[in-house]
């Protein structure tokens, strides 16, 4: 969801850039952020009042493109260049705009409808599956597999409003309170196993089903008292102003943590086990490379408009195990995959049946 509120910058006869509803200076990063996170601003000189937002948009990219892998290769300019001066400049602007609009609106769908598009037979495996849609799919009786663990991270975080004065210590004050979740997906999760954990009454609270951005966003209005968020640059945002309602020791003493999969449909497995083991097989090769070399931080800082240190902080609690490691401690009897599933099952509806869960558990691909 978008926010309509145009947020209004003015650049000064100094360069500095200054954000009025912040009330601070900013800086091309923080003009990067307001775009990815999908705030509307306009950017005028202060001194002429002449709208200068494109030319400051113009900056960032050609910042982006020295910086990172470049977007735009020589004959993609060469050919919005030829543009330039002809009757079809004005067309060719248009059809660009909706053709990145239409591009966008197919990634998002990507993200957010994986399961759906698995289901109706438009991709064969999804990998980086959230456990939490993989385990609402199966208890709405698709037919699903787990095969693997795609990785492992660090719950996501609640932040609480700064000012409110409360933590793990008093939690039970957040009876009664407003919070942002997104509901059905890992932050959904982790907001359910941080208030079970610390006795926290979830029938008194008021829960809004919001986007990480927009969570952030209200929780930085003061719209709500708690936000659940995952991305890095929503839980940036959200850090700017709140404070996670447990550490990441208190996480791990409490046993909260979370992991994405990698899940086929029944059939596919069936009809392409060599196929499903070959995929794996190449998957951990690439999970080797990773870990054995910090080349590749500077690639997923350019995709994902983040900073290298920013990227290296938020992966920092990313783990993409080994099919050994993943045989050893997620799959079999009493592994870890089958006992969260069922857990997460449970949290999302009573009548879970943690069985059936742990039979879509399939860790035989991996041998």
């Amino acid at each position: 969801m978008e926010n309509n509120k145009k947020r209004v910058i003015k650049k000064y006869p100094n360069r500095r850039l200054y954000d009025t509803e912040e009330s601070r200076y900013v800086t091309l990063t923080d003009i990067k952020k307001l775009v990815t996170e999908r705030i509307h601003f306009s950017v005028t000189d202060k001194k002429t009042g002449e709208d200068i937002t494109r030319s400051i948009l113009l900056q960032i990219i050609t910042e982006q493109e020295e910086e990172g892998e470049p977007l735009f290769t020589v004959e993609a300019l060469e050919k919005i260049i030829g543009f330039y001066g002809k009757s079809v400049q004005s067309l060719a602007g248009d059809c660009l705009c909706q053709s990145l609009a239409i591009f966008q609106q197919q990634q998002e769908k990507i993200q957010v409808q994986m399961t759906e598009a698995m289901l109706a037979g438009d991709i064969d495996i999804a990998y980086s599956q959230g456990l939490a849609p993989f385990v609402t799919a199966i208890q709405q009786g698709h037919p699903l597999k787990m095969v693997a663990v795609a990785m492992v991270y660090e719950a996501n975080d609640c932040f609480v409003k700064n000012g409110l004065g409360i933590d793990s210590s008093n939690a039970s004050e957040l009876e009664g309170k407003t919070v942002a979740v997104p509901l059905n997906t890992m932050a959904d999760f982790a907001f359910k196993s941080y208030m079970n954990a610390l006795s926290v009454d979830m029938s008194t609270m008021t829960i809004v089903d919001q986007a990480p951005p927009d969570g952030a966003k209200s929780l930085a209005d003061g719209a709500v008292d708690m936000a659940c968020i995952f991305g890095g640059n929503s839980s940036k945002a959200a850090g700017e102003v709140g404070t996670p309602i447990m550490t990441s020791a208190q996480k791990v003493e409490a046993g909260i943590g979370s992991f994405d999969v990698i899940s086929v449909t029944e059939k596919f497995a069936t009809e392409n086990p060599e196929l499903l083991r070959t995929f794996l097989d190449v998957t951990d090769e690439a999970n080797a490379a990773w870990k054995a070399s910090d080349a590749q931080l500077a690639k997923v800082a350019a995709d994902a408009g983040m900073s290298v240190p920013d990227v290296t902080s938020q992966m920092a609690g990313m783990i993409f195990m080994s099919e050994e490691e993943q045989l050893a401690k997620y799959f079999g009897k009493d592994g870890i995959a089958a006992s969260a599933a069922a857990a997460l099952g449970t949290l999302f509806s009573d009548s879970s049946d943690g069985l059936t869960i742990a039979k879509t558990i399939d860790g035989s691909f991996l041998d």
